[in-house]
């Protein structure tokens, strides 16, 4: 709790965020390197986090002839996870406001978002879609996970959002699974909140938190598994996170827990067509008593190619 509050009260004294103070590190860096150099020069900088926005206006400020591309991979004021106060949160729009007017081009991940942060900034915003990368390394024969063939195993990847999905509900639900015959893994950060919930519904037999793994490593284990698990965003509909598309190039069958009915992952997985949609809990408990063992849609790789790096660029 102490460490909570700590880190709580650090991140809203700290402005825009932690990394500020390396902001004359970057500039320095760039008047040596580049300042005195009579080719075109171009820099981009990628939200988050906001240090790298500001340290780029700062550059261009200086130097008006350079061409700035900012990037969002998520959205800042914006931001469907926002956490700070209110107050805050205004300073912030200003403040972005402000740091960004300067900016030769604007690139963010989806296209509502385009929309939303063209609005704000009344600027155009241009859409780049994440995608996955064909060239990682899929070789898993370094791992070694006793699978039982008469289980199906299903992977989640990455940070859980207990206030932003539909985790608890999910977790609820198939505590209520009479024929537990799978396991489900998580993989990432240890989460305390994902091991409460999972001792409060005595789900430590078919609910484990296997550890954090690099990228790479998570891909190639991905390739393991039966299905992989995504919990869609319940207030966003247009988040799409980068993971997402690399459960696509696993071409493994994808099940989605919760989230808007018009979100930007449900219409990919209406577009690959081997997405099971499961909202209610009644829905989740009778697919995981009566369709799990059974559920193999057909794999289209080649539509999978389609949201690759390679195909998007």
């Amino acid at each position: 709790l102490l460490k909570k509050i700590f880190l709580k009260v650090s991140l809203n004294i700290l402005f825009p965020d932690q990394y500020y103070f390396s902001k004359k590190r970057y500039i320095k860096i760039f008047n040596q390197e580049f300042k005195q150099k009579d080719n075109k020069i171009f820099i981009m900088s990628s939200f988050p986090y906001a240090t790298s926005h500001v340290v780029a206006s700062t550059i261009k400020k200086q130097n008006p002839n350079i061409k700035w591309i900012a990037d969002y991979r998520d959205l800042w004021y914006l931001n469907q996870a926002y956490s700070h106060i209110y107050l805050r949160k205004l300073i912030d729009g200003q403040y972005e406001r402000n740091k960004l007017k300067n900016a030769d081009i604007i690139t963010t991940v989806t296209v509502p978002w385009c929309k939303r942060q063209g609005d704000f900034l009344n600027k155009n915003i241009n859409f780049i879609p994440n995608g996955y990368s064909e060239s990682v390394n899929q070789s898993h024969n370094n791992f070694k996970i006793a699978f039982d063939p008469n289980k199906r195993y299903i992977l989640y990847v990455g940070a859980i959002y207990f206030n932003a999905q539909d985790a608890l509900l999910f977790l609820d639900s198939i505590a209520n699974v009479n024929n537990k015959n799978f396991e489900i893994h998580f993989m990432g950060e240890f989460s305390l909140e994902l091991d409460k919930l999972i001792n409060k519904f005595n789900l430590s037999r078919v609910v484990k938190q296997i550890g954090k793994f690099s990228r790479q490593e998570a891909q190639s284990l991905q390739l393991m598994y039966d299905s992989l698990i995504f919990f869609d965003h319940i207030n966003d509909p247009a988040v799409l996170p980068l993971k997402f598309y690399e459960y696509i190039g696993a071409n493994k069958p994808l099940i989605c827990i919760g989230g808007k009915d018009d979100s930007e992952p449900k219409k990919i997985l209406k577009k690959i067509n081997r997405g099971k949609i499961l909202k209610k809990k009644q829905n989740i408990i009778d697919f995981f008593e009566k369709e799990l063992m059974d559920y193999r849609p057909s794999i289209n790789s080649e539509i999978s190619k389609k949201f690759s790096y390679r195909e998007s660029s």
